[in-house]
C-alpha cells in the first residue's frame, strides 16, 4: 500500500495541532513551514468502518525541522515481509504518478499536483 501519512482528530483538536500531533507520534520529529494544499470536496465513505461514514481529509505540506531521524527510501516495497511490515518512502515530484497510490482520496491530490491545480511551495 502506498498512501501519504494519516492520521486523526482527537475531539476538540486543531487539524494543525492534530497534524504536528500525529506527525511527531508517527516519526518522532517536529514539522514547520505548514501550509494547507487540499481539502476533500466530495463524497468518500470510509472503507474501514462498517456503517457509511464520510471521510473528509486535509492535506498539508511541511518541512521538518532537521535532517529526518526515521528511516527512508526510495525504493519501492523496501522492508523485510512480515506482518505488520512498513517503511517510509520519498517521491520525487518528477516521479509522481497516481495510479502508484492506493487510496482513491490520495490519487484525487495526486492528480491535481500533476494537473497543477495545487503547486507545491520550495520550502522543503
Amino acid at each position: 500500500m502506498t498512501r501519504f501519512p494519516k492520521g486523526g482528530l482527537i475531539a476538540g483538536e486543531g487539524t494543525i495541532d492534530c497534524l504536528k500531533r500525529e506527525w511527531m507520534e508517527e516519526f518522532g520529529q517536529g514539522i514547520c513551514n505548514i501550509t494547507h494544499l487540499y481539502t476533500t470536496d466530495f463524497f468518500q465513505p470510509s472503507t474501514y468502518l462498517n456503517e457509511v461514514q464520510q471521510i473528509i481529509n486535509i492535506y498539508y505540506q511541511a518541512s521538518l525541522y532537521s535532517e529526518p531521524v526515521f528511516a527512508a527510501t526510495e525504493k519501492l516495497f523496501d522492508f523485510e515481509l512480515e506482518d505488520g511490515a512498513q517503511t517510509f518512502r520519498w517521491l520525487k515530484y518528477e516521479n509522481l504518478d497516481f495510479i502508484c497510490f492506493t487510496l482513491p482520496i490520495d490519487r484525487t491530490l495526486v492528480k491535481k499536483i500533476i494537473e497543477n491545480e495545487i503547486s507545491l511551495s520550495d520550502s522543503e
